[in-house]
């Protein structure tokens, strides 16, 4: 890596922001360097009650963006603003992480990475599940042949998101599909980013149902789905839920084992090998990987983090793990899944 430190910036001080920064102020190998919202009382607050003493707040991105020291935004607004953020930071020359979903449609995706290669900088999602260790280890032991060919990839992810204040209210953007709230859109992207990930295609054909809130454009409540691959010789069975609290993990399954990583399988400090032996009925565990830093109390999202501060001072313009293409598939599926379950 080189030896200059990144130098990052974070636009929006919301829910996200302040998960990440629990990780982002103990690192060594960057500094946060500004932090921008609407309210700057908020970006100042959010600088006090982290310690970073060497950002300094900002109400407004335009006077973030002519500091040339800044090397990368991380942008934590809302969805539906992620296309104009993405653009008029990488506009300006710099690097971009932006939350997922990028987007929440397939266009907005392509603008993204229109914009991102029309200016030469660094645009990567941030889907951080594809940085973990164990994530890595997975698709090792799938490379290598332990579980032979996989056939069914089984996950599902579910909280109650009313009892992190989200949202009894109705006008809460969480609670409307244009917005980008809803379960598929915040949860089932991370089930739907694991079968891309293991298949490396996008599936053939989409069957699925949902509950949606009792109102025009409210957003989905309880979804599930079937990602079927080469003619239903490989499928994806997805459920996500804002209702109730499932076990989040996932099974990949293979003709001669399987796999499970959790909990939750989203970010995940834990892979199980399984493989076939004495037992009919089931397979037998063969093999365990552990990530030491599952016992720190963090949820990982430092992975990503050094990730991509080591990509763009070495002068990168794509992240490994979630290059621009990758993206482009996901929103591709993502919005072919809204189209299929009647969300748009």
């Amino acid at each position: 890596m080189s030896e200059r430190k990144a130098r990052w910036a974070i636009w929006s001080v919301g829910n996200i922001a302040n998960r990440v920064i629990i990780e982002m102020r103990e690192a060594t190998e960057y500094d946060v360097a500004a932090v921008c919202s609407s309210n700057i009382n908020k970006a100042q607050k959010f600088i006090e009650d982290n310690g970073l003493s060497e950002a300094k707040a900002y109400d407004d991105i335009k006077e973030v963006l002519k500091r040339e020291d800044i090397d990368i935004v991380y942008i934590a607004s809302p969805p539906w603003l992620h296309v104009e953020h993405c653009c008029q930071v990488m506009e300006s020359g710099k690097a971009v992480l932006c939350e997922k979903p990028m987007t929440l449609n397939y266009q907005d995706a392509v603008d993204i990475a229109y914009c991102a290669r029309k200016n030469h900088v660094f645009c990567a999602e941030g889907i951080w599940s594809n940085y973990f260790p164990a994530v890595k280890k997975m698709r090792e032991w799938i490379g290598a042949g332990r579980i032979g060919n996989v056939v069914e990839i089984i996950t599902t992810f579910g909280f109650p998101m009313c009892e992190i204040g989200n949202p009894s209210d109705m006008s809460h953007w969480g609670n409307k599909m244009s917005s980008g709230g809803g379960a598929l859109s915040q949860f089932g992207c991370y089930n739907v980013n694991l079968s891309q990930y293991v298949y490396g295609q996008k599936p053939e054909e989409i069957l699925g149902k949902s509950q949606r809130l009792p109102f025009e454009d409210g957003s989905d409540v309880n979804t599930a789905f079937i990602l079927s691959y080469d003619g239903g010789a490989r499928h994806s069975m997805v459920s996500c839920s804002w209702d109730a609290r499932t076990v989040s993990d996932s099974r990949i399954s293979g003709t001669k084992g399987e796999i499970v990583i959790g909990r939750p399988f989203f970010a995940p400090f834990r892979a199980e090998l399984y493989t076939h032996k004495d037992h009919f009925w089931y397979n037998d565990l063969e093999e365990t990987f552990e990530d030491p830093y599952g016992g720190t109390g963090r949820e990982g999202f430092k992975y990503q983090f050094d990730a991509v501060s080591k990509y763009v001072t070495e002068g990168r313009t794509e992240a490994e793990e979630v290059p621009l293409q990758y993206s482009l598939d996901l929103a591709y599926t993502m919005e072919q899944i809204r189209k299929t379950l009647k969300m748009i």
